[in-house]
């Protein structure tokens, strides 16, 4: 299946364009999906987007379908979904 990916803000500088498509396997799932992403896009990935382990994303970055927040790695994917991905910024 295919999944359709946007990135918003500076991640679309950091994984060299604002969208693209992820092929899953057919029962794919949201944390196969930042598998897929991490094999694809780590050589552009800055560290900040990982946690300490360098293995897995932190908390800044958000993923959501629709108007809902993706953060369960076992939530199913369906052809077609689009998964929009934000990082979230402290200022002030």
């Amino acid at each position: 299946m295919k999944i359709k990916v946007q990135f918003h803000g500076i991640l679309s500088d950091w994984m060299g364009g604002p969208r693209a498509e992820i092929q899953l396997s057919e029962d794919g799932t949201f944390g196969e999906l930042l598998m897929e992403i991490k094999k694809g896009f780590s050589s552009t990935m800055p560290p900040q987007l990982r946690n300490k382990d360098q293995e897995t994303f932190n908390r800044a970055l958000w993923a959501m379908r629709g108007k809902d927040r993706l953060s369960e790695l076992n939530a199913e994917l369906k052809d077609g979904d689009e998964v929009q991905f934000f990082l979230s910024l402290a200022g002030g």
